[in-house]
């Protein structure tokens, strides 16, 4: 799931760190792809200090939401729909159908919980902006981390910019596509293909809009 569908089980937390905790693993996988957090391997550490323990708590949350929603029939059905019709728009790219389709079809959740107002966005960040950073840069060194300030520009990059609001806009949802493909497997869409492409989710998301609340009330029921 994307950071909305994460943020979506705990938005009634009043804990700023653990709500960064609930998005921490993502943020740090986008920023750099060779960190390899285990948190759990300094459960010690992490547990002698409650602000710690909060983010800890968050990422743990984290991974158990992403195995309930991979693991989901939901998950399965729906990718596969995404799939279908993206696949004819590939061809001819370095683009494997299967992986977009799945980030696609966690961008869409997104965005349907803020058209739905199942979710408050402006308050997600602020929770962001609230969250101690002496404490998140403690909690990357304690998970061995080298320079783990670094990891600032892009997280102040990440909520002064606030381009998850953006996401109900699929012209743009679609740049972020493009950007995660060209991030992946270097390579962009045409501007004929980005056209197509937002044809064809703007059309799959008006298909999801009616029942893609089954697989937050189903994960609810197991977490």
């Amino acid at each position: 799931m994307n950071f909305l569908s994460h943020y979506y089980f705990d938005q009634q937390a009043h804990d700023s760190n653990f709500v960064l905790g609930l998005v921490l693993p993502d943020l740090t996988k986008n920023f750099n792809k060779t960190w390899n957090i285990h948190p759990h391997k300094f459960h010690d550490k992490l547990s002698a200090d409650q602000s710690l323990l909060s983010i800890y708590k968050g990422w743990q949350k984290h991974l158990m939401v992403d195995k309930y929603f991979h693991s989901s029939t939901f998950f399965k059905n729906e990718t596969d729909k995404v799939k279908e019709v993206i696949t004819p728009l590939l061809v001819g790219t370095q683009v494997r159908p299967f992986i977009l389709a799945h980030i696609g079809l966690e961008l869409i959740l997104d965005s349907l919980l803020i058209e739905t107002q199942k979710i408050d966005v402006a308050k997600f960040y602020t929770h962001l902006k609230q969250a101690d950073r002496s404490i998140l840069l403690n909690y990357l060194s304690i998970n061995n981390i080298l320079e783990p300030a670094t990891f600032f520009s892009f997280y102040d990059k990440f909520v002064e910019n606030q381009y998850l609001f953006s996401y109900t806009d699929y012209q743009k949802l679609v740049y972020a596509l493009n950007r995660i493909c060209y991030g992946v497997w270097g390579t962009h869409f045409t501007e004929e293909t980005k056209e197509e492409l937002q044809q064809v989710l703007t059309t799959y998301k008006d298909t999801l809009i009616d029942h893609f609340m089954k697989i937050f009330d189903e994960i609810e029921s197991k977490i």
